[in-house]
């Protein structure tokens, strides 16, 4: 839903709540074809509010959006060999993995005069598992069900960076042609870990968290529309980037 309040200024807002069925890897497993037949589907509640301010020149514009997703009853599975040390094989599922994405994100531009632009950019959020979980072991035979606790409440989700931020300045010295350059930084980005490892519960410790790095890259375009025919009408253009500008190793 969105609303102008104003000519420059507008707000919105979305909300939902869905139930679907878990990925194909949390009913059977990939690699075994074992079966879990007793999966939850998945439920999430995301809310998400926001602005967006401009100039009535066009010269800024500003998005400023806050959200909140609450996942429950994700699927987990994990094939193991003699678990009950006689030899039978089997699948462990995690019951219900719980997770809430929270955060703010935000955009903004400024083009004083044609020639120049400036952008930026900023993503905070807070990411983290909401309660530990039980995995339930059955064998292939279905003659061995047992229950484990695992740890994994309050751990940060992993695999990707939680805190980012983008800014970036653009020129356009001739007709059809752009330069920009781009700088990105990347915290708090935690290391992707397995909950059936978290079998400790005074085991609490955050997966290791990546230290923070900030990449430059290069881009460039032209267009020669002027200088070949255009395909059905189309822009054409030349484009030359260059990914991590300063050669840095960041990890």
């Amino acid at each position: 839903m969105q609303r102008n309040l104003t000519a420059a200024w507008s707000v919105f807002g979305n909300a939902g709540h869905v139930s679907k069925v878990p990925i194909f890897g949390g009913v059977i497993d990939d690699n075994r074809g074992v079966v879990n037949r007793d999966p939850k589907n998945e439920k999430f509640l995301s809310l998400e509010v926001g602005t967006r301010l401009w100039s009535l020149d066009r010269t800024l514009s500003m998005d400023l959006n806050l959200y909140a997703t609450t996942w429950r009853d994700r699927t987990r599975n994990l094939f193991v060999q003699n678990l009950d040390g006689v030899g039978n094989s089997g699948l462990v599922s995690l019951l219900g993995v719980s997770a809430r994405h929270m955060g703010v994100e935000f955009e903004a531009a400024y083009q004083p005069f044609p020639l120049l632009r400036f952008d930026g950019a900023a993503s905070v959020g807070h990411w983290k598992y909401l309660d530990d979980t039980i995995g339930r072991y059955v064998s292939e035979d279905r003659s061995v069900v047992e229950e484990f606790a695992f740890y994994i409440e309050d751990l940060k989700v992993a695999d990707a960076p939680q805190t980012q931020f983008a800014h970036g300045l653009s020129v356009f010295p001739a007709l059809g042609l752009m330069l920009q350059g781009v700088g990105r930084t990347y915290r708090d980005h935690y290391a992707e870990f397995s909950p059936f490892d978290q079998t400790d519960a005074g085991d609490r410790a955050q997966p290791w968290d990546v230290p923070g790095y900030t990449v430059f890259d290069l881009h460039t375009a032209y267009s020669v529309t002027g200088l070949v025919p255009a395909w059905r009408g189309g822009d054409v253009r030349v484009f030359v980037n260059v990914d991590n500008l300063l050669d840095e190793i960041y990890v």
